[in-house]
């Protein structure tokens, strides 16, 4: 029976019979050694992860930061139209009286904001939600930051006991808190607050939160793929914010163009349209009228080209701040636009030696042609040269003929006349 035993794994597979044990060893030391780096890990205090998970982190954080910051902008809008509308004589329109049509119509009392009605219970209620997703905002940058923190560390960029305020992103994390914090929060409208100044700052400055986009965009590109950043390890090229948002400019000119000219009207239009109707109208020693939002985008537009008409202009000193600024960033994008356009209208070098090819083909067939032509004249004027001077000969020869018969026909009229003369004298 011994004799019919089934041959162990090791011999099957072309082992000696102790190869099993050594197997056996092997497999628990493998075991061992993964358990041994799972416990460093659990051990290791600065909990530093791959590239590609920390990667995936920052972008999931960068994107509920930029949605949550978004809409608690979309609301902060809101709940300022919302007021404007329960506040002013004009109303959603926007619409402002002509002085010059209706003489008895000042603008300004149309455009009286400040202070504002009794706050509703659904302006409340947008800013409570408002203020709820600045806190989500705020939570979400502080997870970026950190997951950022971390990144630096795998890099050894930081020490691993670095801390988030006393690195080097601690002034960008304040600052951007800062800028996120600021918001219309609930009950503003009810504090009594002497001017528009502060409820202004706080409606206007969530506009600087669409600047989070170009993060969305930065952690969106294909260059963040491993694949990417594999091919970015071997060409020692850093995959930095600059390098990507250019990047994705010369793909998507015209998208990335569009989208970022009609976010500047509409985010200057809209501070410029606030600050000068509410000022104007309360501030009434400016001697300035209110600006309708179709106002603010034309000055936007006429300033951001560098055209000025004058026509519509800015009187406070926040709306010509804001039209200085959205002046120069409208006038730094139209030399973008041009340069893009410029180079979109350049040929590639194969479309360079189509067309040059095509230029001396044409070129070719001219010539050729001109010299066909050219043949053509000069066997014409031959042939023309030949006929005139046959011509001429012919003629030649005829006025030759012809003198030489006005000569025969006078000596023969002369002889005639004689002969009759003799006859005459042989008679007498």
């Amino acid at each position: 029976m011994s004799m019919l035993r089934a041959p162990s794994r090791g011999v099957l597979f072309g082992q000696a019979p102790g190869d099993g044990a050594s197997d056996a060893g092997r497999r628990s030391e493998s075991v061992g050694s993964r358990a041994s780096a799972e416990d460093a890990a659990e051990l290791d205090p600065t909990g530093i992860d791959s590239a590609m998970d920390i990667l995936k982190r920052l972008r999931f954080w960068a994107d509920v930061e930029a949605g949550m910051a978004l809409a608690g902008l979309a609301a902060s809008v809101l709940q300022h139209q919302m007021n404007w509308a329960a506040s002013t004589a004009v109303g959603v329109t926007g619409i402002y009286c002509d002085p010059d049509a209706s003489p008895g119509c000042d603008p300004r009392d149309q455009a009286a904001f400040w202070p504002p009605a009794a706050p509703s219970f659904s302006s409340e209620a947008v800013r409570v939600v408002g203020s709820v997703l600045t806190a989500g905002a705020i939570g979400a940058c502080l997870a970026y930051y950190q997951a950022l923190l971390r990144s630096k560390m795998a890099k050894n960029l930081v020490p691993p006991s670095a801390t988030l305020l006393g690195s080097s992103l601690g002034l960008p994390v304040l600052l951007e808190c800062l800028c996120l914090l600021a918001h219309p929060f609930p009950f503003i409208t009810s504090l009594g607050l002497p001017d528009p100044g502060l409820y202004l700052a706080l409606v206007l400055i969530p506009l600087l939160r669409c600047a989070i986009m170009l993060r969305v965009v930065r952690f969106h590109s294909p260059l963040n793929s491993s694949n990417g950043r594999f091919i970015g390890a071997l060409t020692n090229v850093e995959f930095d914010g600059s390098f990507i948002l250019k990047t994705v400019l010369k793909e998507r000119p015209v998208s990335v163009l569009l989208l970022t000219l009609g976010g500047l009207v509409l985010a200057s239009s809209f501070a410029i349209h606030v600050i000068e109707s509410v000022e104007c109208a309360f501030y009434r020693s400016l001697g300035c009228a209110p600006l309708t939002f179709l106002d603010s985008v034309w000055l936007v537009v006429i300033t951001g080209l560098t055209i000025g008409f004058g026509d519509v202009t800015a009187s406070t000193v926040g709306g010509r701040a804001v039209t200085v600024v959205g002046g120069l960033l409208g006038t730094l994008l139209t030399a973008v636009t041009i340069a893009l356009t410029t180079e979109y209208l350049q040929l590639s070098r194969s479309e360079s030696k189509v067309v040059t090819f095509l230029a001396k083909h044409r070129q070719r067939q001219r010539l050729q042609v001109a010299a066909a032509d050219l043949l053509q004249a000069a066997w014409r004027w031959r042939v023309a040269a030949r006929v005139a001077a046959a011509a001429s000969g012919r003629r030649d020869q005829r006025a030759d003929a012809n003198a030489a018969d006005g000569d025969a026909g006078r000596r023969g009229g002369s002889q005639q006349r004689k002969q009759p003369a003799r006859g005459s004298a042989r008679r007498v």
